[in-house]
Formats: structure tokens, sequence, C-alpha cells
């Protein structure tokens, strides 16, 4: 049981197959977090943080005031060729890579 679950964790960090696997199980789930991120963060926010980033698609809500953080440095370099934003590769327990910067949201 282990092995496999290491052969699907490995899976998950390919970008390819992450997007691939949380379109086909979050199915419509994404509009729906989409629609609810344009609601609930105010359209006066200056700078907005996403820790847990994954890819990075978000980041075309919000364009150039979005920052992703993520500790899979694949996702964070596959975010930085194709969306608008700021990445970083690190750990949201360890927040120091991003001292220097203030977020709204």
């Amino acid at each position: 049981m282990k092995n496999i679950k290491a052969v699907i964790d490995s899976i998950w960090e390919i970008p390819f197959f992450y997007k691939l696997l949380q379109g086909t199980l979050a199915a419509g789930g994404h509009l729906v977090i989409k629609k609810n991120l344009l609601k609930e963060i105010p359209k006066d926010a200056k700078k907005i943080l996403d820790q847990g980033c994954g890819t990075g698609e978000y980041s075309l809500l919000f364009g150039d005031k979005y920052s992703g953080l993520d500790n899979n440095k694949d996702y964070i370099n596959k975010a930085k060729k194709i969306y608008p934003g700021t990445f970083y590769i690190g750990d949201a327990t360890d927040m120091k890579i991003l001292k220097n910067n203030t977020f709204d949201v």
C-alpha cells in the first residue's frame, strides 16, 4: 500500500498531472471557487497572497495584485512561465520568504 501511495504522490508532483487530476476531481468546483473568490476579495485589495497556490491558475483573476506561494518548485516554475503575478517557492509555515511584503488578503 505504501508503494501505491508513493507512486500517486510522485504523479501529483508533475504540474501537468496535477492540473489534470485537479480538473477531474474538482469537476465544476474550480468555477465555484473562482466565483467565490471574486465575490469575497475586495476590489480595492492591493496585494493578494494565495498560500498553497499549486500551479497558480487563480492568478488570472487578479493579475499583478496576485502572489502565489507553494512548496513545489515545479508548480511555481510552471506558474511563472504562464501566469501573471509573483510566485514564491516556500512553505506557509515559514513565511520569512515574504517578510518584506504585506498583503491585504
